[in-house]
């Protein structure tokens, strides 16, 4: 038709009408029409501007907070906003000038020999050293160190009062007060040393995993000059959680050594091994809860989340917390990498259906410290995936005893 017509509804903030009607008569034929739908009152512009952007808010606010609890991020070495806790601060915020002591709770022997690695390369890590003593330091003090030793396991077994590296029999299952007191100050001389040249610290162990006691042995053995406040607590969460379980068992299977009768899996459950290697190596967030009560700033990462981001724990921590050289794909240059897991076992003898149960009490026993863990401000999550899914405010807490009697009981059952 001519001449054209166009009619616009106009629901926005104010000067809109004025850049529209400027640009119809820039673009269209001279004989357009334009006609508006509503009066072309500024103050009514501005009230519908302002509940637009109010029901937008309050509809970005409701997703928000609905799914606060599951934030997680992606790996992107670049992207300072990675990790958000539910207070809103960030695990970049950790950053300062300062000497840090980075403390990595859990059995990641991965980790541990790429840490050994970057650390003693000095165009790798040069601010970061790996204090642990020589392998002839420790036999001197008539320990035994483990198998590809490269970790602080002996100082941590030494702060538990457990005799496992001890080569001479003890007494009451307890070391004698001297060897005690060598062996960690063996290891505190080594941190001393690398604190004072200017060095940042970082401590890996699979028995790091402490209750309240314990921790304040392992204070006391932190360099001069340092603090709680300097320490930065890595604690990775695995999940499923009944491959904790499995890992517990096999990794008992190799204490024992070759000459010992193996058990399967049903087994070591039933006999009530489980006890002994359930807070050392399946209770994670109990140990995180420690740290975090003791004040000390707390990272747990979801392994869950790295396998869906397609990253392995060397190279969250490498780049995100020790800052090796990486880019947008992860570590420049070569590091030992994880290796998948056999799924054919020998002696793992049970159901899936067992397994399935077994995993649903160790979430019903993470749950428990749901609340504990999501509130303060000293506790980070990254790549949370897995983490307190199931969790609600519903949710019972179990203590460890309980979690280990369903265990068994599951183990036992036809």
């Amino acid at each position: 038709k001519n001449p054209y017509c166009i009619t616009v509804e106009v629901i926005d903030c104010i000067g809109t009408r004025t850049h529209l009607s400027s640009y119809i008569s820039t673009h269209a034929p001279s004989s357009t029409m334009v006609t508006y739908q509503h009066p072309p009152d500024e103050k009514q512009d501005l009230l519908n501007c302002c509940k637009v952007l109010a029901i937008a808010l309050f509809g970005w606010l409701a997703v928000h907070i609905a799914l606060l609890p599951f934030e997680s991020g992606a790996f992107t070495p670049s992207n300072p906003d990675l990790d958000m806790n539910r207070n809103g601060s960030s695990l970049w915020d950790l950053e300062t000038s300062k000497q840090r002591i980075v403390l990595i709770v859990g059995n990641n022997e991965v980790l541990q020999q790429n840490i050994l690695q970057w650390t003693r390369a000095p165009h790798v890590l040069p601010s970061w050293a790996y204090p642990i003593p020589t392998r002839e330091d420790l036999e001197a003090l008539d320990y035994a160190a483990p198998p590809r030793y490269k970790s602080f396991d002996p100082l941590f077994a030494t702060l538990r009062n457990d005799p496992f590296y001890y080569r001479p029999e003890s007494t009451n299952n307890k070391m004698k007060p001297d060897v005690v007191e060598s062996v960690v100050n063996l290891y505190k001389g080594k941190a001393d040393s690398a604190w004072n040249s200017g060095k940042n610290l970082v401590i890996a162990s699979a028995g790091a995993r402490l209750d309240a006691s314990a921790l304040e042995k392992w204070i006391k053995t932190l360099p001069e000059g340092s603090s709680p406040e300097d320490v930065q607590v890595i604690v990775t969460y695995k999940s499923p959680r009944h491959q904790q379980l499995i890992q517990a068992w096999q990794t008992q299977q190799q204490q024992l050594g070759p000459n010992t009768k193996n058990t399967t899996l049903t087994e070591f459950v039933r006999t009530g091994q489980l006890k002994h290697h359930f807070d050392e190596m399946m209770n994670s967030l109990g140990s995180a809860e420690v740290f975090v009560k003791k004040g000390m700033q707390t990272i747990i990462i979801d392994e869950k989340g790295l396998q869906r981001e397609r990253v392995d724990l060397s190279t969250a921590v490498g780049c995100l917390v020790l800052k090796v050289r990486c880019n947008t794909n992860g570590i420049v240059g070569d590091y030992h990498r994880e290796v998948e897991p056999p799924k054919n076992v020998n002696g793992l003898d049970m159901s899936e259906s067992k397994l399935k149960q077994i995993e649903k009490v160790l979430q019903d026993f993470d749950c428990g410290l749901f609340d504990i863990l999501s509130k303060p401000s000293n506790v980070h999550f990254l790549y949370r995936e897995a983490l307190f899914r199931t969790c609600s405010a519903l949710s019972r807490q179990i203590t460890a005893k309980e979690a280990i009697r369903r265990i068994e009981a599951i183990a036992k059952s036809p």
